[in-house]
């Protein structure tokens, strides 16, 4: 088994730059940013840009994060499927979005104490990790200067595991409490046979102030991306399994995210929608007009709830980001494996993804009253097909 890697390296990518800060922070309005300086300006001319960048790869994920824009995971390509597992903009052009003004699209974002945080342009700190197990991993975060506090997020790629383990740590040094959340925030790229599977049963959208029934509104079957033509946010209600995720029907590849539901309550995903509007904002945040959709996990139910943190708590969980390909989606998974089946003629189908080597597993299925243990050898290599 390969020992997992992870070193710098310079990685040149077509970007508006930001130009210099504005001299002044704003001091009122919903763009808070006090003591940090806004990022209103940026170039109107595209140019290459060399970032150094930190490559954290084993025998089957390769990410590319950049330090110098907030941490942002990059890019995650699957050396099995030869696919990126999150949605890869060809370009970095901000938009007046985040917390600072500059915001853009794309990759994996960390989002503390706030929604696109002061520091998702800035750059954070970086250190490389190689483990005695083999294991790599790249830390990333910074003292947040709006209350004082500090977040690290902690990437990890282990051999021999098809899977992206991410350890997050916050801690409040202040002798003050103060106010936070924390989200991560995943780009995956938009297609019309996506569905959004997400394992809740109540839900609560910016649209109304109760709960509704998942995943129907408005005559719209939610799980289906394509039936959302205006730009929308849910948030579920009570996860009633540690996993959701998405998968892409017509590319036959996903992303599941696995955590603690009782620690990572929050499940969120964002669309532009399908119309005019959300043509204008795809052409704004890339060169190609590309389509993203966000998938948000959390501490917390929704981004309308914050906690506060006592002087010098610390907290942290571990969440998990796992790519399956050619199961035709999902029903269920662990971060160990996920599972599809379906019936044909009185058949059972069953498809299983595993992302750890699961050796001497004995597979019982029920159906019809039967049961039938089937013997098998899990590798994270292809998904395998059983009937």
């Amino acid at each position: 088994m390969e020992r997992a890697k992870v070193m710098w390296k310079q990685l040149t990518i077509p970007s508006y730059q930001l130009n210099e800060n504005d001299k002044n922070p704003t001091l009122s309005g919903r763009m808070l940013s006090y003591p940090y300086p806004m990022q209103n300006h940026f170039a109107k001319e595209c140019t290459e840009v060399t970032y150094r960048a930190v490559l954290l790869e084993n025998e089957y994920i390769r990410l590319t994060v950049l330090p110098e824009l907030g941490g942002r995971l990059y890019s995650a390509f699957d050396r099995r499927s030869g696919k990126e597992i999150f949605y890869k903009n060809a370009v970095i052009r901000p938009r007046l979005i985040g917390t600072r003004g500059a915001w853009f699209s794309g990759g994996v974002e960390y989002n503390f104490p706030i929604s696109h945080s002061p520091t998702t342009s800035d750059e954070v700190s970086a250190q490389l990790h190689e483990y005695e197990d083999g294991s790599a991993s790249v830390r990333l975060g910074s003292t947040e200067l709006m209350t004082g506090m500090q977040w690290q997020v902690e990437l990890i790629l282990r051999p021999g595991a098809a899977r992206i383990e991410q350890k997050i740590t916050l801690y409040n040094p202040t002798p003050y409490e103060n106010r936070f959340y924390f989200w991560t925030n995943a780009a995956v790229k938009y297609d019309k046979s996506m569905e959004l599977i997400y394992p809740f049963d109540w839900c609560i959208n910016y649209l109304t102030d109760h709960y509704l029934k998942w995943p129907e509104y408005a005559g719209l079957n939610c799980q289906n991306a394509r039936e959302i033509v205006m730009p929308f946010e849910t948030f579920g209600k009570l996860l009633k399994e540690n996993y959701f995720g998405v998968y892409n029907h017509a590319d036959d590849s996903g992303v599941i995210h696995y955590a603690d539901r009782k620690r990572v309550k929050g499940a969120k995903f964002f669309i532009w929608g399908n119309s005019p509007y959300a043509d204008a904002w795809n052409a704004a945040l890339t060169e190609d007009g590309s389509q993203y959709i966000e998938i948000q996990s959390g501490p917390f139910e929704t981004q309308a709830v914050y906690h506060f943190m006592k002087p010098h708590q610390r907290m942290g969980w571990r969440e998990y980001w796992c790519p399956v390909f050619e199961t035709q989606g999902f029903r269920c998974a662990e971060k160990e494996v996920a599972v599809n089946y379906d019936v044909a003629e009185g058949k059972l189908i069953l498809k299983l993804m595993a992302f750890e080597a699961l050796k001497d597993c004995r597979i019982t299925v029920r159906m019809g009253g039967e049961a039938q243990v089937i013997p098998a050898n899990l590798t994270p290599e292809r998904p395998v097909e059983f009937r």
